[in-house]
């Protein structure tokens, strides 16, 4: 479902400024219900005494957090 609304969300745009919603929705919604899938199905897989190590790439979707340091007094 989410393949279908971007496709047709990529079809109405008009204005270049629209590309911007367009990379945010393909970049959390369309590769964010790819991510989950995969790691759906590894939680099957483990159910049902399957292979689950398939790794799951969710950096692509959640980004890092910079290490945090303490301030310099």
């Amino acid at each position: 479902m989410s393949i279908a609304t971007g496709k047709k969300f990529a079809e109405v745009i008009d204005d270049p400024s629209d590309l911007g919603v367009l990379y945010k929705f393909n970049v959390y919604m369309i590769d964010g219900s790819e991510i989950v899938q995969r790691f759906m199905q590894n939680i099957d897989n483990y159910h049902h005494g399957k292979p689950y190590v398939d790794p799951v790439p969710l950096e692509k979707v959640f980004n890092r957090w910079p290490r945090l340091q303490r301030a310099r007094m």
